[in-house]
């Protein structure tokens, strides 16, 4: 996820520029960057969190069926809160280094150069 942020902040660094020519102050900078480690991260989530609760069920019904145990299942919906929530403060805490950098590149050294 940190190499996903940084390589975006980087390769769209003339898009921050221009946006900072246009008007953008630093603040909209940063959480223009910290917006997208957001959404890579929301939608990993969604997608990664169904397909884990599907996945870990069939698992182990057919674990639990082979060895003749029990083979009911239980959601942990708190402990799932709990990860969302500290993988989206992860992500931030990770975007903030590449935000600050975007942050600080001064409008026309990067549009200067292509």
């Amino acid at each position: 996820m940190a190499h996903a942020v940084d390589t975006n902040a980087t390769r769209r660094r003339r898009d921050l520029a221009l946006l900072q020519t246009l008007g953008f102050r630093t603040r909209q900078v940063v959480e223009t960057i910290a917006a997208h480690a957001t959404t890579l991260a929301v939608l990993g989530l969604a997608v990664g969190i169904p397909i884990g609760i599907v996945a870990g069920r069939a698992i182990w019904t057919a674990i639990a069926d082979g060895v003749g145990v029990g083979s009911e299942t239980s959601v942990p919906w708190l402990l799932i809160g709990a990860v969302v929530a500290a993988v989206i403060v992860a992500v931030l805490a990770v975007a903030a280094i590449p935000a600050r950098r975007a942050s600080r590149t001064h409008p026309a050294v990067a549009l200067r150069s292509e």
